[in-house]
């Protein structure tokens, strides 16, 4: 896939194994639409690194509703980026094929996909509680993943599902080289968003009618008001995201279905969960953002132990699991480290805002610290009887209101009965 602004030309590359050439010789126009929508949203890192005036697409023609959701997926996906940049929200139109109908299939296309899941791994513990829940559904499940890391691997080693698909995705080292001679804007890009895409020419390819993702009912909620728009880490896992893609792929793709099994769940709800559930994962996950960095020699084999993650994750855990469990985990008793106290006041709102990272709401990491506040092995600590007074909290019915699922979701009926 390739981009160009001026004089600099970049090339993106995806690389899908084993592809079975007589199945995409037999459906080749429509499942070449579904790299075409690729396409546009890979090109989000390359927009952004210039933030163009206009945008200009040569390899095919959007709809009229593609056009309006790719103009919403690079505002809000681009909009943490911005704000820590403090750039203004750009004007964008894109392009659209006015005589183009939406939704018209010829019968000669039409691509029925096989009753089947891919399951995307992230090697962190959202991914496993689907995994296990979903061992309940007579269905072939697939692990997917862009890439891989050692997080990964165990945990797929660990679920005794055998089969991986691996899609290999590489940036252009032309923008790697410019980011690194600071001549460009660079910063957070709806990465979920981007692997959506990708994730839906998979399915055209390798004939799977599900692409079951984990986000969970937190990433609705946005971090900050920036220029009057609300600024979410997590856009493109929220259920806004979620519907706006379901609607778009209908018109390439009409037997394909994306939805996130998790999206009721709180992360408290999530953790209690995982605790019951995943227990041969606990040594093989782990959440941290810097064990799946791009430069896989800077890659860490699991938690860094002091960044948003490593705190919300140890903080959410903490209430589901003995306080010996959790320090094999980890390694290390976070809330005893005085050095991650700032980190800890964010999540709890008790400074700056909601960290922009892929971290529960601050209701659910006070309820958290209020649990543990009753529990003999920690109610001593420091930290918790510092911040405790400030919390005005009905925690009791605010547990009652985590742990009961939320009825706004995308999930297909044939699905729902796992859940209970």
């Amino acid at each position: 896939m390739s981009y160009q602004y001026k004089e600099h030309f970049f090339v993106e590359k995806y690389t899908f194994p084993e592809v079975n050439e007589q199945r995409y010789l037999a459906h080749k126009h429509q499942i070449d639409r579904t790299f075409f929508l690729l396409h546009i949203a890979t090109g989000i890192s390359y927009f952004k690194a210039f933030l163009p005036k206009g945008v200009k697409i040569d390899s095919g023609r959007l709809t009229k509703k593609q056009a309006e959701f790719f103009q919403t997926f690079y505002k809000q996906g681009l909009g943490e980026f911005l704000c820590r940049n403090e750039l203004p929200f750009p004007t964008l139109d894109f392009p659209y094929d006015k005589n183009k109908q939406e939704g018209v299939f010829e019968s000669e296309e039409k691509l029925r996909l096989s009753d089947k899941i891919l399951l995307p791994i992230g090697g962190g513990k959202d991914s496993v509680v689907s995994l296990e829940l979903l061992r309940n559904l007579d269905k072939e499940i697939t692990p997917i993943s862009a890439g891989t890391a050692p997080a990964i691997e165990q945990v797929i080693k660990l679920s005794g599902l055998g089969k991986h698909l691996m899609i290999k995705r590489e940036l252009s080292e032309h923008l790697f080289e410019l980011n690194h001679q600071g001549k460009v804007y660079n910063g957070h890009i709806p990465v979920t968003g981007v692997l959506a895409f990708m994730l839906l020419s998979t399915a055209a390819l390798y004939d799977y009618k599900y692409v079951v993702m984990s986000n969970e009912r937190s990433a609705n909620e946005g971090n900050k008001i920036y220029e009057g728009v609300e600024v979410n880490h997590q856009w493109s896992k929220s259920l806004s995201f979620e519907k706006a893609f379901y609607e778009i792929t209908k018109e390439v793709l009409a037997d394909f279905t994306y939805f996130s099994l998790l999206r009721g769940f709180s992360e408290y709800k999530i953790a209690s969960l995982f605790a019951k559930l995943c227990r041969p994962y606990f040594q093989g996950f782990t959440s941290c953002n810097k064990a799946f960095r791009l430069e896989t020699e800077n890659r860490l084999k699991s938690w860094c132990l002091n960044c948003d993650k490593c705190r919300f994750v140890f903080l959410i855990l903490a209430p589901f699991l003995s306080k010996e469990e959790l320090l094999s985990i980890f390694g290390k008793n976070l809330l005893e480290d005085r050095t991650q106290e700032e980190g800890f006041l964010e999540l709890l709102g008790l400074q700056g805002f909601k960290p922009f990272e892929c971290v529960g709401e601050v209701k659910e990491s006070r309820l958290a610290i209020y649990k543990l506040s009753k529990d003999e092995n920690w109610k001593e600590t420091n930290f918790i009887k510092r911040v405790l007074p400030f919390f005005k909290d009905d925690f009791d019915a605010l547990e009652k209101e985590l742990m009961v699922p939320s009825s706004l979701h995308m999930i297909p009926k044939e699905f729902q009965h796992v859940l209970s």
